[in-house]
């Protein structure tokens, strides 16, 4: 297979596609004896990114998520000595 596909304006090469769906734990050999159309494995290969992207998301917002828990419980508990800023 010597196809490659364009999606915003950028070409993915379906050798990169194939091993982005392999990396995801689907086997070539597996995907190849079900003889998948182009626009088959370009939508599977779009399913997987967006599926990364979402996870690599859903990670930084815990992150952030717990950082602002943390400042809150800081700043928490500099507000009960409030005779340490007093002086």
């Amino acid at each position: 297979m010597t196809y490659s596909f364009i999606k915003q304006s950028k070409t993915v090469p379906l050798e990169k596609m194939l091993r982005v769906i392999e990396e995801y734990g689907i086997e070539r050999d597996m995907l190849e004896k079900s003889h998948p159309t182009s626009r088959e494995i370009l939508q599977l290969y779009q399913m997987i990114k967006e599926n990364k992207n979402l996870r690599r998301v859903n990670e930084t917002v815990k992150h952030l998520r717990e950082y602002v828990e943390k400042l809150g419980n800081r700043n928490h508990n500099i507000s009960n000595y409030p005779e340490l800023f007093l002086r």
